[in-house]
């Protein structure tokens, strides 16, 4: 009875760890396809897992990503917010949803997807960008220097922050840190240098 009982666990353990491994796997596959622009594989590869395993809250939101990517926001939707049905604290379906409410000119919701993601991951410097991104429509000087700010103690890998932390303060009237934080940008090769020069001429306005 004992070996008996020894096998039918050693059974159970081997097949959560062969669900586990195949999760971990799909992710990896459509994470691939989806930097590679290939969105559309992206999808088909997560609806396929998701057929037999419809809780996957980070399939799930890997494909809301790859359907917003694919201009299909109702599907995008669908996924985040299943996604954060199954898990509370998932950050990125947040943050998939701000985008998305962002691109549609919604920028209360967005704000308040964006807010929700970066309560719950407040490292996540994806987040600020897209939170900094609202408040430069919004003209929000002020507030863009101040996420700015934390997103650059956080990461100083990420090209886009200094960026905006250099128009930012541009348009607070400090010259300085501008020209500080668009140094930052270009060594980080942050490819809006040109749009960053257009700022400061006076070409192009921030609305």
């Amino acid at each position: 009875m004992y070996r008996l009982l020894v096998t039918v666990m050693i059974v159970l353990i081997s097949i959560a760890g062969c669900s586990y491994d195949k999760e971990k796997y799909t992710l990896s596959k459509v994470n691939e396809k989806f930097a590679k622009g290939a969105y559309g594989e992206a999808v088909q590869e997560g609806e396929t897992y998701l057929k037999e395993n419809p809780d996957s809250d980070s399939i799930l939101d890997a494909v809301g990503w790859a359907y917003l990517r694919l201009n299909k926001l109702n599907k995008a939707e669908e996924c985040f917010d299943n996604a954060i049905k199954i898990n509370k604290e998932n950050d990125q379906a947040y943050l998939g949803k701000s985008i998305m409410y962002n691109e549609q000119g919604n920028l209360k919701k967005a704000r308040e997807c964006v807010a929700k993601a970066i309560e719950i991951n407040p490292n996540e410097v994806i987040a600020y960008a897209s939170l900094i991104s609202i408040e430069l429509k919004e003209n929000n000087f002020e507030k863009v220097v101040e996420y700015g700010e934390k997103a650059w103690k956080i990461n100083r890998e990420y090209a886009d922050i200094p960026a905006y932390l250099s128009v930012g303060y541009h348009y607070l009237g400090d010259y300085k840190k501008r020209d500080e934080f668009y140094e930052h940008a270009k060594k980080l090769n942050f490819e809006g240098l040109q749009w960053l020069k257009q700022i400061y001429n006076g070409e192009v306005v921030i609305n």
